[in-house]
């Protein structure tokens, strides 16, 4: 059985989908080169949400509950004081405005911020760009270090993982240009999503880029129960928040159970994987229709990496057709 079809598929795309259990590779295919590096997009949520709770739960000196305004820029104002760390990792922290920065000076994007109003009642609200961006000050501020560094030593290393953030290394490849599935050609509103400069400034949350096979890394460990009971304290504390459901920001299952925040609460429900009800697992999805999961109950990692731009909904019903097949086959083989 295979997973991926290329066949009505622009010549200019690239997949590939890895799927470990328990140690075993199941399925590893791809369209396109095998070792492509992807924009990850808002698949980076989880790692960036797992460095910054690594960093803040190994700290004694900021908490989840610390205020957001002792480590902002004057600039942010009074507004901001009512806010806490927790709030911005919960979609909860009540800043009204989200937009692409464009290629603004990052001086100039933190004012347009600092402009937001707070929405005190604190209903939970889906932010891509400035919840993120404000958590980044946070933890440069907190640690003295910069958010490339951050996501580096408390996201990817711990796992071995060799991702990219930021400008480009000297000779590393660029990520795979986001293509539109209708032309074949590069998909204009999504034009920032290979510019380093613009993804370090404002998306700390989207702007991871790699290869599937250094993504599965970090998923792959955080499925096997031997994998998280081996990981340092920090770690294993961040990666039980990452999958606490919180009852709160956007539901992806349908009825409001499981929510796709920040950090915790990113266990989705049985729509988002197209299965009966009752089962659930932590996964992210993007734009291009890429996802991550990690079934702990079936120790099961799967990673799917795309830069082709599909619908949501073909995306939603994309992931659960694949996401079938392969409980299908897992059913058959046990």
């Amino acid at each position: 059985m295979t997973l991926l079809d290329g066949g009505r598929l622009p010549v200019s795309v690239s997949e590939r989908i890895i799927v470990r259990q328990a140690g075993e590779t199941l399925f590893d295919e791809h369209i396109g080169a095998k070792d492509a590096t992807f924009s990850l997009l808002c698949v980076s949520k989880p790692i960036f949400a797992l460095a910054a709770l690594h960093f803040l739960l190994g700290q004694t000196d900021v908490s989840l509950d610390a205020p957001v305004r002792r480590f902002l820029p004057t600039a942010f104002g009074p507004r901001f004081d009512s806010i806490r760390i927790s709030d911005l990792l919960t979609h909860s922290s009540g800043i009204t405005r989200d937009a692409t920065p464009g290629r603004w000076t990052e001086e100039r994007y933190q004012r347009w911020i600092a402009g937001s109003p707070v929405d005190l009642t604190r209903t939970p609200r889906y932010s891509v760009m400035t919840g993120w961006y404000v958590l980044s000050l946070v933890l440069e501020r907190a640690s003295g270090t910069d958010r490339t560094v951050i996501a580096e030593h408390f996201g990817f290393e711990p796992f071995g993982a060799n991702l990219g953030y930021g400008a480009l290394s000297p000779g590393e490849p660029p990520p795979l240009p986001i293509m539109n599935r209708q032309t074949g050609e590069r998909e204009p509103d999504l034009w920032w999503a290979d510019a380093p400069e613009i993804l370090r400034c404002a998306w700390a949350g989207s702007g991871f880029r790699g290869e599937a096979e250094e993504l599965m890394r970090i998923f792959d460990v955080i499925a096997s129960a031997e994998g998280r009971e081996a990981l340092p304290g920090a770690l294993r504390d961040a990666v039980g928040y990452l999958m606490r459901p919180v009852g709160g920001g956007l539901s992806t299952d349908g009825e409001k159970k499981h929510a796709f925040t920040f950090s915790h609460g990113a266990f989705v429900g049985w729509q988002w994987l197209g299965q009966r009800p009752g089962r659930e697992a932590l996964g992210f999805d993007s734009g291009t229709g890429s996802f991550v999961l990690a079934d702990v109950r079936r120790e099961m990692a799967v990673v799917y990496l795309s830069n082709l731009v599909r619908e949501p909904v073909e995306s939603l019903m994309r992931r659960r057709r694949l996401m079938m097949r392969i409980y299908a086959h897992l059913d058959q083989v046990c």
